[in-house]
């Protein structure tokens, strides 16, 4: 392995956390590889705030995408800014005003899942990465996350 592309981590850190890094930007990544070219599409990410959520703003932004960036604490909406958020959108029923985005990274299920997939152009995809609950409320058990649910 090329040792140019290995980062080093500091000297007492934490390595739990850090272990987890890989898994939080793969996990976005991945998604939107599933969308296809975002250069110059609308891209809405949910759950925006959150660790997945942040690296998934961040690669969209650079990947030359308009990103609308949903999160339920709008305290957090400046740092979203930072991160590269043309919008911030901290209501679901914003969403319905929204023009029809490329795609949504959706990260948080539910209701957010509902109203991110009501966003959508025909023909776009939201790659879902959050676990669909099931009946019993328990989504340990439930399917590989990454499922398609395109419109």
């Amino acid at each position: 392995m090329d040792t140019d592309v290995v980062g080093t981590v500091p000297e007492g850190a934490d390595l739990g956390p850090i272990g987890t890094l890989p898994v939080a930007a793969g996990t976005a990544l991945r998604a939107l590889h599933r969308i296809g070219p975002i250069l110059g599409r609308h891209v809405l990410v949910t759950g925006a705030s959150g660790g997945t959520g942040r690296f998934t703003l961040r690669l969209t932004v650079r990947g030359g995408a308009h990103v609308t960036a949903l999160t339920s604490d709008p305290a957090k909406a400046d740092a979203l800014r930072v991160l590269g958020a043309h919008e911030i959108v901290t209501d679901l029923t914003a969403l319905q005003r929204l023009e029809p985005v490329h795609g949504v990274v959706e990260l948080v299920g539910g209701a957010h899942m509902v109203a991110a997939h009501g966003a959508l152009a025909e023909t776009c995809w939201l790659p879902q990465v959050t676990y669909p609950a099931r009946g019993d409320g328990d989504a340990r058990d439930a399917p590989t996350s990454g499922a398609d649910a395109g419109s």
